[in-house]
């Protein structure tokens, strides 16, 4: 495994960021499904964005009903589906919890413990391959260091297209979503091994770039202030990026 070295630069996908959504809630995965089968995307919303009787959740929340909330969100503009007087955003409520979780917001207490973490992170080792056709597996382990105190965490694993484009593992989202969800790092030494991800056919080909990051477990994956360890490399992806 390589060691990393300490970081000052955030994970890819936060590099050139834009000005950060309105709500990152439909980024995250927190669906409500009804009895009926019908899937609700926010509690704070009644808005229908599908049904599991009729299609997978997987194919909703990848939808074009789905992206379209994505991108009016990323524009500074409320949808449709999230004009409720349940949304505190839409209320127009200033000191609430989205705002303070998007933005990275915590007690002076916890950021210096984040601080202490990041400080011990700096020891952790990671190893991945550097080379993969279309169809290969790309298999990530990250190997924690013994730390002084425990937290759980999340892990992201991103790969950048020459163009900038960017694929999360496991499933290929363009939006971040953890290869690994609330693992305990803290005691002893310990070696994540990452869900294999499978290089999907069609992308192009050239100098990718893979980055691998740990979060505070449940903490927005769009404010740097929650990111605790970041590393990335160079990925060659070779042949085999025509269209099965």
């Amino acid at each position: 495994m390589r060691p990393s070295a300490p970081s000052v630069m955030p994970p890819t996908w936060l590099e050139n960021l834009p000005p950060r959504p309105l709500c990152d809630i439909p980024w995250l995965g927190r669906a409500v499904v009804l009895s009926s089968g019908d899937v609700n995307f926010c509690c704070s919303s009644d808005a229908v964005v599908g049904n599991v009787n009729k299609e997978p959740l997987e194919e909703i929340w990848r939808g074009a009903t789905m992206q379209g909330i994505r991108r009016s969100l990323a524009a500074q503009v409320l949808p449709p589906q999230c004009r409720t007087s349940s949304c505190p955003i839409h209320r127009g409520d200033v000191a609430t919890y989205l705002h303070q979780r998007m933005d990275g917001l915590v007690p002076d207490h916890a950021l210096q413990r984040r601080e202490s973490l990041r400080r011990e992170l700096v020891a952790t080792r990671w190893e991945c391959g550097t080379t993969v056709r279309a169809g290969e597996r790309v298999a990530v382990r990250v190997g924690l260091p013994a730390l002084t105190q425990g937290q759980e965490v999340d892990v992201f694993l991103a790969f950048s297209a020459p163009d900038g484009a960017l694929c999360f593992a496991p499933d290929g989202t363009d939006y971040p979503l953890p290869a690994l969800r609330k693992e305990y790092a803290g005691g002893s030494e310990r070696c994540l091994e990452l869900p294999a991800f499978e290089w999907p056919r069609g992308l192009a080909t050239g100098s990718w770039t893979v980055c691998v990051a740990l979060f505070v477990f449940d903490s927005s994956p769009a404010a740097i202030a929650n990111c605790l360890w970041s590393a990335r490399a160079e990925l060659q992806v070779v042949g085999g990026a025509e269209m099965a």
